[in-house]
């Protein structure tokens, strides 16, 4: 199977086009639960749209260039989630064939094949989170650039400076997801080792990659929101906590076998020969950058299967080594069936709710959101719990949880007090969920907001 692959023929290409319908189009029959991930996203496109600003009137830690795009679809389709698996679906296959054509322009094997490709449309189907436009996959469409020419200036027979465009391109990635800052590290550090880059190469990659960030800072500068910025999108991923967002056996299974493949494809290229020496840089580059990639991955605040798209071009870079190196063809190609089979089975094995019941103690179905049965209200929530916000309005500034709570716990400051009740009294919560001993605080300070107010079962109403 694995020799369909093997050329860079337009044959090949629609028939990875027709693999990747055939995964993606029953999982959408099936139906893919919407994730707190896209809750919290659709809601902020919702307050973005009528007018606030993020940061200022919205206090999150989301990305800015993420958050305009998620704010453009729901302008265009408003309060759904289909939209969002059917264009990210369209995006990473444009990205697999994007990055299949760097990797073959720049001649990082021994012949041309579309094998890259099909593993990183693997990738993005190991997990139902991986379904849908998140920050990390809009981000690779620049990361893909960003590595691209890197390959081309590790060349010495290429006397292009590409330094600007690797840190304009790595920019704008961190704009839409910061972690991906963190893959500069790796590129610097390549470079040091590996080329003969020059002090002006070096200034040209740091303009570059500080551009976007200049460009939205001064934006919310004259919004007198930089402090803002800051405070929320850059000290916010060390303020926010990070934690597993999936239970830890299943996430070491899922990830298992693309981790055991890259891997053997490391040992193969320590074993093989034919390589040239500009390839060799290449090899050694991009395990700095897959170093780097694995802070990038481990920084961000929930870690989960849909987080691996910071690494899904480093795997697809290595794994393809192992198949085309390897040389017993029966058992390369058993090995290959066996890598899609397994990684794309296992997710339709929990998206089907097929686990075994003698295996559901250590594999258990993944939570599902239950969505409150209050609907069209405007909603305060104190509290982890987004899926209020999905068939609601987010209501007051305080729209993160985690950024927001040690503010709203500060109730012995009269200046703080005062804040929290200009904003309740203008936003004016039809709900108040949450937190109970916070809202209970906040109503012993705030008697005038707690009069306005009555509780009923787990929330609290406006009178």
């Amino acid at each position: 199977m694995i020799n369909f692959f093997r050329s860079s023929s337009i044959g090949g290409t629609i028939l990875l086009a027709i693999l990747f319908l055939a995964v993606r189009i029953p999982a959408y029959i099936i139906g893919v639960d919407i994730s707190i991930a896209e809750v919290k996203y659709l809601a902020l496109a919702e307050k973005i749209a009528q007018g606030e600003w993020l940061y200022l009137d919205i206090w999150d830690n989301s990305a800015p260039f993420s958050t305009f795009i998620y704010t453009a679809l729901y302008g265009i389709f408003g309060k759904t989630n289909t939209p969002y698996l059917v264009i990210s679906g369209i995006l990473v296959f444009i990205q697999a064939i994007q990055w299949n054509y760097w990797l073959i322009r720049t001649k990082m094997y021994q012949e041309r094949n579309q094998i890259p490709a099909i593993i990183y449309l693997v990738m993005t189907c190991l997990w139902v989170d991986c379904y849908t436009l998140t920050p990390e996959i809009m981000a690779n469409t620049f990361l893909i650039m960003a590595l691209g020419n890197v390959f081309v200036h590790l060349n010495d027979q290429n006397q292009t400076e590409k330094s600007f465009e690797i840190g304009l391109y790595l920019g704008i990635a961190g704009m839409f997801h910061l972690p991906y800052f963190l893959f500069i590290g790796g590129i610097i550090v390549a470079f040091l080792l590996f080329s003969g880059t020059r002090f002006k190469e070096y200034v040209l990659l740091a303009l570059g990659l500080l551009l976007p960030f200049t460009l939205v800072g001064l934006t919310f500068y004259f919004k007198n929101a930089f402090p803002a910025f800051v405070n929320f999108f850059i000290l916010g991923l060390i303020r926010v906590p990070h934690h597993l967002n999936l239970d830890t056996l299943t996430f070491i299974t899922i990830l298992a076998f693309p981790i055991i493949l890259t891997i053997f494809s490391f040992l193969a290229l320590l074993q093989s020969v034919g390589f040239i020496n500009y390839q060799l840089r290449c090899q050694q580059s991009m395990f700095l950058i897959i170093l780097f990639g694995l802070m990038a991955f481990f920084i961000n605040p929930e870690v989960g299967i849909s987080s691996l798209a910071i690494q899904w071009c480093t795997l697809s870079f290595f794994i393809p080594h192992f198949f085309l190196l390897f040389k017993r063809r029966i058992l390369r190609n058993i090995i290959f069936i066996l890598f899609i089979v397994v990684c794309i089975g296992g997710n339709f094995i929990f998206l089907l709710n097929i686990v075994p019941k003698e295996m559901q103690v250590y594999y258990p179905t993944p939570k599902k959101i239950i969505l409150p049965t209050i609907k069209a209200s405007k909603v305060w929530v104190l509290g982890t719990d987004i899926s209020w916000y999905l068939k609601n309005k987010a209501i007051t500034p305080f729209f993160n949880w985690n950024l927001s709570k040690k503010y709203i716990q500060k109730l012995d400051y009269y200046d703080i007090q005062a804040d929290i009740y200009n904003k309740i009294t203008f936003d004016k919560p039809h709900i108040i969920v949450g937190d109970e001993k916070t809202i209970e605080l906040l109503f012993n300070k705030l008697p005038t907001i707690a009069e306005k107010y009555t509780k009923e079962k787990y929330y609290w109403k406006l009178k």
